[in-house]
């Protein structure tokens, strides 16, 4: 079934609580710099993992397939040199 989307911030160097309670982790917008990493977990576990392995900074769109992976916790994200967008829904 499909849901509206929505969309929460992440700083740079920052931990963000994204929804608490079950929801679908749909996308993510990540702009990087140099050793950039987004980590978007469930809970304490680890559901999706970036790290830039580039020496240059980018941004670039991520859009999981189909309803997206679920997170049947708080779904939240940490970003380390890198800001993220993360849509969910």
């Amino acid at each position: 079934m499909q849901t509206d989307v929505k969309a929460t911030w992440c700083n740079a160097g920052g931990k963000t609580i994204v929804f608490e309670g079950r929801t679908r982790f749909k996308g993510v917008t990540i702009s990087s710099g140099i050793g950039g990493n987004v980590a978007v977990n469930n809970g304490t576990t680890n559901i999706w993992f970036f790290a830039s392995s580039s020496g240059v900074g980018s941004s670039f769109n991520v859009l999981l397939p189909g309803e997206g992976i679920i997170a049947s916790g708080n779904l939240s994200v940490t970003c380390g040199n890198a800001s993220a967008t993360v849509i969910y829904g």
